[in-house]
């Protein structure tokens, strides 16, 4: 699976739609927590999605 099959870019805002700025804090494409395998042998790739907070400028709502 890719990461654009589980994260897409959010340009509005979660809740009241105002367009969202560009981010404050971003820490880059990131593996998803607690999915570590537990055998050497394990080939399927892990999935990594990019990991960045913006705030929203009306509301102020802080989201990923």
């Amino acid at each position: 699976m890719t990461a654009l099959a589980v994260a897409r870019e959010n340009t509005r805002c979660a809740s009241c739609e105002a367009a969202l700025p560009p981010p404050f804090l971003d820490l880059g494409v990131q593996t998803l927590a607690n999915n570590l395998c537990d055998r050497p042998d394990h080939d399927a790739p892990d999935v990594a999605v990019p990991l960045a907070l913006a705030k929203c400028p009306e509301c102020h709502l802080v989201q990923l």
